[in-house]
């Protein structure tokens, strides 16, 4: 897994002087929290960092329709595939529709996509069944696409914010029962960084979010 914290910044930042050294326990707690901390930012957004995103097959189950709503939002279509042989969540043979017969139905401004349909064509449940109109069942199609869980670079607001909760978490490792400390020993109340309005604007900037979609 890719950590987001940068130790040298992380060390700038508990300094209450330049001439305060520090020992190898704190590289080692700073290590420690890093790798913590990065997990909890990818459980908050939904998404990895430092890693570039993939094309990968996801298996729908679509009805009536030839909208398909994305299980999850996605940054480009690569093609869709129906009629196969399904074992478990994956499709062998059958036909793919590739992305120039294929219209983005519902977009974002920052060009997320959410669902999609075939340019010409009917209902999916059609190419499998033609001799009637399928209500009352699902047809599986899988979607190939490049999804919206994965970005790299690590941006730079990511970094800062992880350099600040790691160096915020060490002050609380440092706390009295009181929950109390300071670089010099002095009182200063235990940030709960979580709450801290930056970090929930830059966690809330990159969250993966599912859209409750009707059409």
């Amino acid at each position: 897994m890719a950590v987001y914290g940068d130790s040298d910044q992380i060390k700038t930042m508990l300094r209450a002087d330049e001439s305060i050294p520090f020992g190898a326990d704190i590289d080692s707690r700073i290590d420690a929290l890093n790798s913590a901390i990065s997990l909890a930012i990818d459980e908050d957004t939904g998404r990895v960092f430092g890693t570039a995103a993939t094309v990968t097959d996801e298996l729908h189950w679509i009805g009536p329709y030839s909208t398909i709503v994305l299980n999850r939002p996605a940054t480009a279509v690569t093609s869709i595939t129906y009629g196969g042989t399904l074992s478990g969540s994956t499709m062998t043979g059958g036909t793919t529709v590739l992305a120039a017969d294929l219209a983005n139905l519902i977009t974002t401004s920052d060009g997320l996509i959410y669902a999609v349909s075939p340019v010409t064509g009917g209902i999916w449940s059609w190419y499998d069944y033609p001799s009637s109109y399928q209500t009352a069942t699902l047809t599986p199609v899988v979607v190939t696409a490049t999804y919206d869980d994965a970005t790299d670079p690590v941006p730079a607001d990511i970094v800062y914010i992880a350099n600040y909760m790691i160096a915020e978490r060490l002050k609380v490792e440092k706390a009295g029962p009181a929950g109390f400390t300071g670089p010099a020993g002095d009182i200063v109340p235990v940030r709960d960084v979580f709450s801290d309005p930056l970090v929930k604007r830059v966690l809330r900037k990159y969250r993966v979010v599912n859209r409750a979609l009707v059409v």
